[in-house]
């Protein structure tokens, strides 16, 4: 597996992009596991920075498919991915994946204090830095109530939290990341509607 090839390489004239800004547009986006059974055909769209949108279906609509082509997994078979006006086949890809921050419906939490699982995305940030992305992710609601409240510590995968409260955590972590590009792949399904409902301007504030 280490020494597999990856199908999506690096251009050698990749642009390095150390700042990058948030507009993402599909343009005529064709793509398929099997190049013969497309998942996506020709979809167009455009989200500008700040816009926040949704993407409805039914399972299998190929709506993780879209996020694995922006974080560019995968390469679409027809069509082009710009993000800021600049073909993602011509970003670097540190630099392409260091802007973008997933939350996916599944998330991983480590052994270790609620810190430190919040703290895993960005080396050494500051307790206030913590804090912020926490009642950004309405995190903080719950969060003093436990035993030692940011100490407290949890068991591998999250034990100890609900699922609900583990997504929001896993919203913090990706918050502290401050992504230019935020992704929620059906990270909210076990939070209740407060806390799902949008804030994007505490998600400005914390950024």
């Amino acid at each position: 597996m280490i020494d597999s090839q990856p199908e999506v390489t690096e251009a050698e004239d990749a642009t390095s992009m150390p700042d990058m800004e948030g507009r993402v547009e599909f343009r005529d986006v064709t793509f398929g596991y099997d190049r013969h059974r497309p998942v996506l055909k020709g979809v167009s769209f455009e989200v500008q920075p700040g816009e926040m949108i949704g993407l409805v279906g039914h399972s299998g609509a190929g709506k993780t498919t879209a996020i694995n082509l922006l974080c560019r997994f995968y390469d679409p078979d027809e069509g082009e991915i710009l993000i800021g006006g600049m073909p993602i086949r011509q970003i670097r890809l540190n630099d392409l994946r260091r802007h973008t921050g997933i939350v996916p419906q599944d998330t991983f939490l480590f052994a270790g204090t609620i810190a430190e699982d919040i703290a895993y995305a960005k080396p050494g940030p500051t307790r206030e830095e913590i804090l912020r992305a926490a009642i950004v992710a309405n995190a903080h609601e719950f969060v003093p109530q436990k035993p030692d409240g940011y100490e407290t510590l949890l068991g591998e995968k999250g034990q100890g939290l609900s699922v609900g409260e583990q997504q929001q955590l896993a919203i913090a972590r990706a918050v502290l990341h401050r992504p230019r590009i935020l992704i929620l792949d059906d990270a909210t399904s076990q939070v209740d509607v407060e806390t799902e409902k949008p804030d994007p301007g505490g998600y400005r504030t914390a950024r």
